[in-house]
């Protein structure tokens, strides 16, 4: 049975452990940002949990989650309702994706409980986040964004940061296809209508950060990924649908050369994104909630962050659903984005060998469907090994790549626009958000008949392991080992 809401999410969370209440006063300018990381890089990924504070500092009754979604695949699977992790939870995340189902537009909806028009109207009354203290900008929301299509009438859903300007004015870092839509609103001389949500079912995340291709509406992804419709409900004042059940809604309207400096904001890559750069600006027309709203906040900045483990899930079941559902490739066994690179900077596609150029073939699946998304190493392996453990993924690049023959260098790719390497600060001002870069693709498969794996056979080290306990040694733990063999 899918989430009816964000609330009843939560519960589940913490239930399972997943989610920890503070109850103290805690200071969203550097506290909420600290304890976060604290989570992050202090715990290992099974032992990590979301944080909620029912007292956030100059927002009384305003209660703030962080975390919830992705802070580990655990609670990534959890949002999924199951507790497969690794290629088990991308083959269900994929077959949700491949099975989209349309919305059910609703009449009521409890993200309507309270309406501010007018002179209530102030954004500046929900817990917004400092997420890089002494850095950014300012607060920042960390909502989804919904826009629409205005020749198609095709909804997007995308997940993007939002600086708190004023009490009725947001500025948006508007990459891909909310860039898209607002274009061609400006196009037809037009104002573009949008809406941000913060807090709702979490498929709605899930599906915001997967990769579609454009014109595909993310709420029917969201419906394929909890196995039934989400319910959407019309807005107030813009022509949007939204979730009936959100916590928060804000619409408003973005005006065609409506610009104000946005950033600098701590970005994935792990380095803080350049120093203010013009942006749109939403004028606030209403604000819609529940009674004592929930906030959802999710981190992005320095890898480990809940932004590239969200994404990592996302994106890889979004790619394996193109390769294995679209393009038919039922020898592609497994894709990975490692979160070390911001889900960006690595990608491992593991393969079964048929014959035939299939290492070529997957890499230029991958880039034409991801674009600079496709990251900056690409590595393509056999099927034996574990690419999502690090260890495997050094030994193969250690022996079963030759540095002169199995890796090419592309030049003239399209440079990632927040990537550091691809220029100096002065060059980077100059171009924009161009620019070219490179690309390395690796062939780390077999390329003949290898030595046997030097380790004994598994029914050995089976037979060992059930006379462990009677020869007085400690408990083992699930063996492991980088690879397959026989």
């Amino acid at each position: 049975m899918a989430y009816k809401d964000l609330r009843q999410y939560l519960e589940r969370l913490e239930v399972k452990g997943l989610l920890k209440w503070i109850e103290r006063e805690v200071d969203p300018e550097w506290e909420i940002s600290c304890m976060n990381r604290s989570v992050l890089h202090g715990l290992p990924e099974g032992k990590r949990f979301a944080l909620g504070f029912r007292r956030v500092k100059g927002f009384p009754g305003k209660a703030l989650v962080v975390g919830a979604v992705g802070i580990s695949l655990a609670h990534v699977a959890a949002a999924m309702e199951t507790t497969s992790e690794g290629e088990a939870l991308l083959q269900k995340m994929s077959a949700g994706l491949s099975h989209p189902i349309a919305p059910k537009i609703v009449a009521r909806g409890p993200c309507k409980e309270v309406i501010c028009k007018g002179d209530d109207v102030d954004v500046r009354r929900f817990p917004a986040v400092v997420w890089s203290p002494g850095k950014d900008a300012g607060p920042y929301f960390t909502p989804m964004w919904f826009t629409r299509d205005p020749e198609t009438g095709r909804r997007n859903i995308g997940i993007y940061r939002s600086q708190v300007k004023g009490r009725h004015k947001l500025a948006i870092w508007t990459p891909q296809d909310a860039q898209r839509n607002i274009s061609r609103w400006f196009a037809q001389g037009k104002p573009c209508p949008a809406a941000l949500v913060i807090g709702a079912d979490p498929a709605f995340y899930l599906a915001a950060g997967s990769k579609m291709p454009y014109g595909f509406d993310e709420s029917e992804a969201a419906g394929g990924l909890r196995g039934e419709a989400v319910e959407l409900i019309s807005c107030e004042t813009v022509p949007l649908e939204v979730p009936a059940t959100a916590e928060i809604v804000i619409e408003g309207e973005f005006h065609p050369g409506d610009l104000e400096p946005e950033g600098p904001f701590g970005e994935f890559t792990g380095y803080m994104a350049a120093s203010s750069v013009p942006m749109p600006v939403l004028t606030v027309t209403c604000i819609t909630h529940r009674r004592d709203p929930i906030a959802l906040g999710l981190s992005a900045q320095f890898p480990l962050s809940e932004s590239s483990i969200l994404r990592q899930a996302t994106r890889e079941a979004s790619v394996f659903k193109h390769m294995r559902h679209e393009l038919m490739f039922d020898w592609v066994r497994d894709f990975h984005f490692p979160v070390s690179g911001g889900t960006w900077g690595w990608s491992w596609i593991k393969i079964r060998k048929i014959g035939g150029p299939q290492v070529e073939r997957a890499v230029a699946a991958l880039i034409a469907y991801m674009g600079t998304g496709a990251g900056k190493w690409i590595v393509v392996c056999d099927d034996d090994v574990d690419i999502r453990d690090p260890f495997a993924r050094e030994w193969v690049l250690s022996y079963r790549v030759r540095p002169e023959h199995d890796i090419r260098v592309v030049d003239g790719v399209d440079a990632m626009p927040l990537d550091p390497s691809a220029g100096s600060p002065e060059e980077t001002a100059k171009r924009g958000r161009g620019g070219l870069s490179g690309r390395v693709v690796i062939d780390a498969t077999y390329k003949w008949r290898y030595p046997e794996i030097s380790l004994p056979p598994r029914e050995m080290l089976q037979q060992v392991r059930q006379r462990w306990q009677e020869d007085g040694l400690p408990p083992l733990g699930e063996l492991w080992f980088p690879c397959e063999w026989r």
